[in-house]
């Protein structure tokens, strides 16, 4: 039976297991949980800008005789583009600004450039915050670890086509599409299909536009679709990180989730995420405290699960699923190398 964990000065967590980690103690949460606009707009006009500048760089090598320099800009721009979910994720969770109205804004036209429905994404991710790696309850399971056709299938940008689906497929099917998914409360069904089906609306006019303009067309291709498919690996990579061979069936962060001290660009375009077991511990911490936060917290009490790089995380993963010839085998291998390596 889900039980709930209150935690005095942060938000209330259900949980579905007889653990708990400890919340951020009060004092700290009132000095780390205080969300800027200044901040928040800030970190978003620097990350727009560099989206600008990577796509002057596709749109004016479009034309040159180097193929290679295009793709790699192309790349490029679609790693600073797919990155758009972390502003995303943070105006979900209302710590990205201080400001509501501009968190729920910021949160729906990231979703919509990035394939990510806001509203749908932010029911997803609280049922993976009350439930994270409890199996059978974190919609995020199964993991990364449990073959490498389902690591390749993460890496590689298979999911966006799974969400890309569900959009269809809500927007076609209605409120009866999303009753039957548990962690959607039924009154926010129809706010959610109104969601769903706005951004299908906007996609559908993106699309005739297309169609009627050989340089809207041009647009579309070069500046958005190609660079976010070539995009997803590095988001992926990130993603994967965050809890791939951490602790199952727990709810203390310390050890269900990673943090990946990597370079100060990998923390930029990934608004802190890194720290992403100090997110865990409450969410309510803004994305520019969680550095603060980590060197205090981890002082107090070592995170299990620290990796200096992303890279090790990820070679440490695929030693791990070469050790077993199937699923069972190489999740097992996975994890053994992972909990080696942070």
């Amino acid at each position: 039976m889900p039980r709930t964990a209150p935690h005095e000065g942060c938000p209330t967590v259900t949980v579905g297991r007889q653990d708990t980690h400890p919340c951020v103690a009060a004092a700290e949460c009132g000095v780390f949980a205080q969300p800027s606009d200044a901040r928040g707009l800030l970190q978003l006009a620097a990350h727009l800008l560099l989206l600008c500048g990577t796509g002057v760089c596709v749109w004016s090598l479009a034309e040159a005789t180097s193929w290679l320099g295009w793709l790699a800009a192309s790349a490029a721009h679609g790693c600073v583009l797919a990155h758009l979910y972390m502003p995303l994720h943070e105006s979900t969770h209302y710590t990205a600004f201080r400001s509501h109205w501009l968190c729920d804004a910021v949160a729906w036209a990231c979703g919509a450039a990035t394939t990510f429905n806001a509203t749908f994404f932010r029911h997803f991710h609280k049922q993976h915050h009350i439930a994270t790696q409890e199996v059978g309850a974190d919609p995020e399971l199964p993991g990364a670890s449990a073959s490498l056709a389902n690591y390749a299938h993460k890496l590689l940008g298979g999911e966006m086509l799974v969400a890309l689906r569900g959009l269809v497929l809500t927007g076609w099917g209605g409120c009866d599409s999303v009753l039957p998914i548990p962690w959607v409360p039924a009154a926010e069904a129809r706010a959610l299909v109104f969601s769903v089906r706005a951004q299908l609306a906007l996609y559908a006019g993106v699309a005739l536009g297309a169609c009627a303009n050989a340089a809207w067309r041009r647009a579309v291709l070069q500046l958005w679709l190609l660079p976010l498919a070539l995009g997803q690996p590095p988001l992926w990579a990130h993603f994967i990180s965050q809890h791939t061979g951490t602790a199952l069936g727990t709810a203390d962060a310390r050890r269900n989730s990673r943090v990946v001290l990597a370079s100060a660009p990998y923390h930029f375009l990934t608004w802190n995420m890194g720290y992403h077991a100090v997110h865990h511990m409450n969410p309510r911490i803004p994305f520019h405290q969680l550095p603060r936060a980590f060197r205090e917290l981890h002082a107090q009490k070592p995170f299990a699960h620290v990796a200096r790089s992303g890279a090790h995380v990820h070679a440490a993963l695929l030693a791990g699923l070469g050790e077993g010839a199937g699923a069972v085998g190489g999740a097992g291998g996975a994890k053994r190398r992972l909990q080696k390596g942070g």
